[in-house]
């Protein structure tokens, strides 16, 4: 076969590739915008609950209403969390976007025999710039940095004059996130997807917490450094635009 014919040959399959509906369904998106909720795991809570059994906040009650021994530290299993995000093709298969995410990282709740209650509330508000790209049509992959602002604060009885016995701590951290998604559908005006999100994060000095319970008996968790790394589950709703 001649040069001429195979340089024929090759720009006819080139430009078929090109223009099969398959490039063009995904290109002619220009933009997302999604809606997301899921559940979340790990995170700060278990990493509290060892620094309360660590410092005194590990005793136990009797529950009357479920008949059984209740041991502290004790905390939610699952935690939840919510985001937005929009996003825009840059070639048929991949996409920049930001992402904004809320995470309730659950609350812990400890116990001393005197010092009282302690209870502990973690959230992280987070913003993301990412690049997806798709390997096949129904998978979707993400990374990007993260820019964080975690909390951990106190919200068992204080002192509403005395700032010290409030102890809520907020603090800026960074980042990576990273996830996985499978699309269940996907319609010319909106789509469904669920996904698996991780976030890594750089761990943030909180703390001290205490609680002052009776004739002045004090328990206190000194400051140490706490991870805000967590897991998503989700399931997102999104509106091609």
């Amino acid at each position: 076969m001649k040069p001429q014919r195979i340089l024929t040959v090759f720009f006819l399959v080139s430009s078929l590739v090109l223009s099969s509906p398959a490039q063009e369904a995904s290109f002619s998106k220009r933009g997302n915008l999604e809606f997301g909720a899921g559940i979340n795991l790990f995170g700060p809570a278990s990493q509290m609950a060892d620094l309360m059994r660590e410092y005194g906040f590990h005793e136990s009650t009797f529950d009357w209403v479920h008949m059984e021994q209740t041991q502290y530290p004790v905390y939610a299993p699952l935690g939840l969390s919510f985001q937005v995000a929009y996003s825009k093709y840059i070639s048929p298969r991949s996409q920049l976007g930001a992402q904004l995410n809320y995470s309730w990282l659950r609350k812990v709740q400890g116990l001393s025999a005197t010092a009282g209650d302690l209870d502990i509330f973690f959230s992280s508000i987070y913003l993301t710039p990412y690049f997806t790209y798709e390997p096949w049509r129904v998978l979707e992959l993400q990374v990007g940095p993260s820019l964080m602002v975690n909390t951990g604060r106190k919200t068992s009885l204080y002192d509403e004059n005395v700032e010290e016995t409030k102890a809520s701590y907020t603090k800026l951290s960074g980042g990576l996130f990273a996830g996985l998604n499978v699309i269940l559908w996907d319609d010319l005006d909106y789509y469904g997807k669920i996904g698996i999100q991780y976030i890594l994060a750089i761990p943030n000095n909180m703390g001290p917490y205490s609680s002052t319970y009776g004739f002045d008996q004090t328990e206190t968790i000194p400051e140490s450094k706490i991870g805000f790394s967590h897991l998503n589950l989700v399931f997102i709703f999104g509106f091609n635009l």
